[in-house]
């Protein structure tokens, strides 16, 4: 392994005209850092292409162990010089950092922040963004370069190719190569920076790396003034930027060309057409600011990097955090509250784990489906029309990007939040006020879902597997309060008495009980077939509150998700029992009830439709009348209040992408895309001819892509609309591809290999679903999970090309998925054993009943999605250890389990197979952080 100082050079990542870089590991910190070698004159004439400077930038594994070569010449010495100290002068969150610089064997290196993600070049390749993003985008990229000319350095060459989009979604700007210092007097204004101020060194400028006159940079992205060779100033880079955000907008550049002098005579001389003509749902503002930026004239431009990103947050404010004055949402006419609970189908609600949707991909245990189905009007005919929602102001709160919960205390003044890390998961204290940050509780594999603070914030409640415990809020002795509980506990407001959500037999129940945990008592209990969302009904990890009691002591609500997979909200009475059904339908994924201060009305959060974020709502009580508090393209959960109105909630935006090996056993290479996208976090599969297929989300939208293995090639897959809650790809040897989507009702669906004639391979009979495809008997039929109205769920199959279901077993199977081995002779599932336990087995097929093998996978060790090893002789699960997922395989022979990877980071969505054992994975991670929402106190009674 070569070195290079205190560097262990590991992969190569990118080569280009000006050197090569390397991810390396810094051996006196022990951290990944980013080496950029300078090339020597010899491989820099050899035109060694656009260097990709970051993790994901290029498709290279080759090791770093070759010759360092002859040294550089003189004017890429000063080059890369100026490189080091542009960025050496900015400390900045969007401009990469710089760890070190240094020499060896006579060629210079910079050691600089390891980014995993992809260029804003990458991210284009696949299309436009929305308005929103650009807005997003386009201030932090604003915010960068205003950091940068207030010390005097322009950067000269912003183009999509030096702007990287981290997994986590922020914007780092790239090399400063170009990058030109100003003379003069140091200052920290954009008007000085205009004036030429601000050099590294008072009053020393760099000498030019060129003579005047003559133009540097990109063509396409130039300025008019940089194009002639003449002076330029930070409008320059504001016009580069304006190029940016065009083609950002409209999905392509603005100045077009065959030549590099037929493009700069069109920045000279044409002025493009404005973004909406390309894409006519962009909003007129962001054609304004775009033309803006265009301006030939410099003096007509915005004058600062300031002004451009104030124009971009008030857009940003306008399209995506200022609710529109539809947001209130009247409730259902003929829909009264209902005072009794209504008996549904059967189901075991206390052991059955639905799928979570896409977003928000916040839990520990990370399984990943988008939900899709229009949602109600909820309110009585006549209403009177509602105020305006009030407009949040946010403040983030932590900055680890793994918050799974935060829960706020009730005098606003600290922050409890669950922490997920490779070692398991946390609790920790924040004071709102200073940030400081004290463990209370360290990491484990169990710990610390669901925390709630009493009301004199002293102690602080949380769960650990299945058991309910209490910490006093600076630490100390943890104590239990009950067993088979399956959420925090909610207070009453003079905080004598608790109320949590308990396991039973068949269902989940609304416990009250002294503080203490004595004198427990089911006040009531959901339906049989029904669960209260908790830790017991919606999977380990999932996003799930305490119940919320009223500030009169009246009521306690929370969240009812039904068997149909619809998720309400239910106010229980605490004299006597009776519930008052608030409804709507919340696509499953209503969470966090709270209870405002004056007790009128809750907040929770939920994502209407369900192929959206969550967002905050607001609900009247007893009304139920909704009101839309937020509209971010982020999602937001994990809602908590204040006793004077402030809300915490964590906000997610969560970056995932494929890996893939180029052989089986071997290194993994991140392919281009992903990140916000989320490529194949939903299903991803290998198709017959070595492709790989999987399912991305665009703006809410689902859509089936395909790409060779390296990435390369990649494109769309017909233009047909997936049906909501589209996950569980299979691509079957014919070529053509199966997959679930839930609430259309849950069903199996087909699509031919060019993506077309969508076809739903399974109606499901009234209060019924049709789940988890896998290809069986050599790929001729499709078994599928299949719960009855009457609680039944076992195995179906169905021919690929259609035909009449039938009945593959009468055993009871859990909603956890299934998974066939390759030759589709086996299935793995998880049934029912004794006392409702669940029992992983294999069913081997024949022409009459499977056979059943019990084979000992502990249930609770196993994590989803299952699947088989590409020989047939294991089943695959991942084993999950807070942010850290690795894919294992348990020898159905009885040998003992081994990991399939070796990861060090990111959690796994989904993997699929190649028949030679190569590896697809789409890998990533929640990206979540807590937030504080104040401007809802305020808001009129």
């Amino acid at each position: 392994m070569r070195a290079i100082g205190h560097f262990e050079l590991l992969d190569k990542l990118g080569a280009g005209g000006m050197g090569e870089v390397f991810k390396a590991r810094d051996t006196r910190l022990n951290r990944f850092v980013a080496i950029k070698l300078l090339a020597s004159a010899h491989e820099r004439s050899a035109g060694l292409g656009q260097m990709g400077t970051q993790a994901g930038a290029s498709k290279s594994g080759t090791r770093g162990e070759a010759a360092l070569g002859p040294a550089p010449s003189n004017a890429a010495r000063e080059r890369f010089q100026r490189e080091a100290l542009a960025i050496a002068a900015l400390n900045h969150p969007n401009i990469c950092t710089l760890y070190d610089a240094g020499e060896q064997d006579g060629r210079p290196y910079l050691a600089m922040e390891l980014l995993e993600g992809e260029t804003l070049f990458a991210r284009l390749a696949r299309g436009p963004v929305s308005s929103a993003q650009v807005a997003q985008w386009g201030a932090e990229i604003a915010d960068a370069l205003q950091a940068a000319h207030a010390k005097g350095i322009l950067h000269r060459d912003l183009k999509p190719g030096n702007i990287f989009i981290t997994q986590r979604g922020a914007v780092k700007v790239l090399d400063f190569g170009l990058a030109q210092f100003a003379a003069g007097p140091s200052s920290d204004s954009d008007a000085a920076t205009i004036a030429g101020a601000a050099p590294p060194a008072p009053g020393v400028a760099l000498p030019p790396l060129t003579n005047p006159g003559t133009a540097l940079g990109t063509y396409a992205y130039m300025s008019p003034e940089q194009a002639r060779g003449e002076p330029t100033d930070a409008r320059s880079d504001i016009f580069s930027l304006g190029v940016v955000l065009y083609e950002m907008a409209g999905g392509r550049a603005p100045f077009r060309g065959r030549t590099s002098a037929d493009v700069t005579a069109a920045i000279l001389m044409l002025t493009p057409p404005p973004p909406s003509t390309l894409r006519p749902e962009l909003p007129p503002k962001l054609d304004d600011i775009v033309a803006q930026c265009l301006e030939k004239d410099p003096e007509l431009r915005f004058q600062s990097a300031t002004e451009l990103r104030v124009s971009l947050r008030r857009l940003a404010g306008a399209s995506s955090s200022a609710p529109s004055s539809s947001a209130a949402v009247p409730a259902a006419a003929g829909s009264p509250p209902s005072s009794a609970p209504r008996a549904l189908a059967s189901t075991p609600a206390a052991n059955a784990r639905p799928r979570p949707w896409l977003w928000p991909l916040v839990a520990a245990a990370v399984a990943f489906v988008v939900a899709g189905l229009a949602w109600w009007r909820l309110a009585p005919q006549g209403a009177s029309a509602p105020p305006a929602p009030p407009h949040l102001q946010f403040r983030q709160l932590t900055y680890s990007g793994q918050v799974l919960d935060a829960v706020l205390s009730p005098d606003g003044k600290f922050l409890v939040h669950v922490d997920n890390s490779p070692q398991g998961t946390s609790l920790h204290l924040m004071s709102v006020a200073n940030g400081s940050d004290a463990v209370i509780v360290p990491p484990s594999a169990a710990c610390c879902w669901s925390p709630s603070f009493s009301p004199d914030g002293s102690l602080i409640t949380f769960i650990e597997g299945r058991t309910l415990k209490t910490v006093p809020v600076l630490g100390g002795a943890v104590n239990t309060l009950a067993i088979q509980a399956c959420s925090g506990a909610a207070f009453s407001a003079a905080g004598r008495r608790i109320a949590y959500i308990g396991s039973t037999a068949k269902s989940t129940a609304l416990v009250v009980a002294n503080r203490d945990g004595s004198g427990a008592r089911v006040l009531h209990a959901a339906p049989t077939g029904d669960g209260y969302v908790s830790q017991c009904f919606g999977g380990a990890g999932a996003v799930t509150h305490a119940p919320s009691w009223s500030p009169d002591g009246e009521w306690i609500a929370l969240d009812l998700a039904q068997q149909n997979r619809f998720t309400r909200i239910e106010a229980v009475n605490t004299a006597d029992g009776h519930v008052v059904d608030l409804g709507p339908n919340l696509n499953f994924g209503g969470a966090d009830v709270a209870w405002l201060p004056g007790g009128h009305d809750l907040v929770f959060t939920a994502p209407i439709p369900a192929s959206a974020p969550p967002q905050l709502w607001e609900q009247a009580f007893p009304s139920g009348r909704l009101t839309q508090l937020t509209s971010d393209v982020q999602g937001y959960t994990n809602v908590s209040v204040a006793a004077n109105g402030e809300l915490t909630l964590v906000r997610s935006a969560p970056q995932y992408s494929i890996w893939t090996q180029a052989r089986a056993g071997g290194a993994f290479q991140q392919l281009p895309g992903g990140g916000a996208d989320q490529d194949g976090v939903s299903g991803i599969a290998w198709t017959p001819q070595g492709a790989i297929v999987s399912l991305h989300n665009y703006g809410g939208q689902v859509q089936v892509w395909s790409a060779s293995p390296d990435g390369s090639g990649a494109h769309r897959l017909g233009d047909v609309a997936l049906p909501n809650g589209t996950f569980d790809l299979l691509a079957a040897p014919n070529g053509d591809l199966f997959f679930s989507a839930i609430y259309e009702p849950d069903s199996v669906w087909r699509l031919h290999a060019d993506g077309s004639s969508l076809t739903r391979m399974v109606q499901p009979a009234p209060g019924a679903q049709a789940s988890f495809p896998a290809l069986v008997r050599g790929g001729s039929a499709v078994a599928y999970w299949y719960a009855e109205k009457n609680n039944d769920q076992t195995l179906w199959e169905v021919p690929v090309g259609g035909g009449t279901p039938r009945q593959l077993w009468s055993g009871y199977i859990f909603a956890d998925g299934i998974a066939a081995s390759p030759d589709g002779t086996r299935i793995f599932a998880v049934s029912e054993g004794p006392n409702q336990s669940h029992q992983p087995v294999v069913l081997t097929l024949g022409p009459g009943a499977p056979e059943v093998k019990h084979i000992g996978l502990n249930y609770f060790d196993i994590a989803q999605p299952f699947g088989w090893t590409a020989d047939g002789r294991a089943v695959t699960y991942l084993h999950r250890t807070g942010s850290l997922d690795n894919i294992w395989a348990f020898p159905i022979d009885g040998a003992r389990p081994y990991a399939v990877t070796h990861f060090t980071s990111m959690n796994i969505a989904a993997y699929a197979f190649a028949k030679d054992g190569r590896l697809a994975v789409s890998r990533g991670s929640v990206n979540s952080d807590a937030v504080l929402a104040t401007g809802l106190a305020a808001k009129p009674h």
